[in-house]
């Protein structure tokens, strides 16, 4: 996901695809982590929504706007089947505000379960600890994307 102005958002879902295009590019991707306009959720995506919620999908609550919340901009890439979801300032806003009323360790120890079960069967301490750190890495960037009413872009891959 990415930190982007709401006039950016007014350009479309192709001119947002042009950001995340570039994020491939391991040097504009590091660049952007460390500016803190990416928040690359990876292949976790599915245990942060679990770990921040306690169900798989769906938003409905700030909560469910961190990962899977927005409305769809539009669909894009080859597949025809990659999306650009944008969640506007103001539910950036709300996402903020619940992110920082929440501990890492206790999402992840409060869903541990159901994280378990996800993950196969059992949650190495060292997976947990990559999920903590997703969710730290997450109040920090919506923060940051609040504080100046910024949207969220969020890219899927399919």
């Amino acid at each position: 996901m990415r930190r982007v102005w709401p006039e950016e958002v007014t350009r479309g879902a192709e001119h947002l695809e042009t950001g995340f295009a570039a994020t491939m590019d391991d040097e504009v991707f590091a660049a952007e982590a460390a500016a803190g306009t990416l928040c690359s959720l990876g292949r976790e995506w599915a245990f942060v929504q679990l770990a921040l919620t306690g169900r798989r999908h769906g938003p409905g609550d700030a909560a469910g706007l961190v990962v899977l919340g927005g409305k769809p901009l539009g669909v894009i890439g080859p597949s025809g089947r990659d999306m650009i979801i944008v969640l506007p300032p103001d539910q950036v806003a709300r996402a903020a505000e619940y992110l920082r009323g929440v501990d890492p360790a206790t999402l992840v120890g409060r869903h541990r379960a159901a994280l378990a079960e996800r993950a196969g069967g059992e949650l190495p301490a060292a997976f947990a600890a990559e999920i903590e750190r997703h969710a730290a890495n997450l109040r920090h960037f919506y923060a940051a994307a609040a504080g100046v009413g910024q949207a969220v872009a969020k890219r899927t891959y399919r």
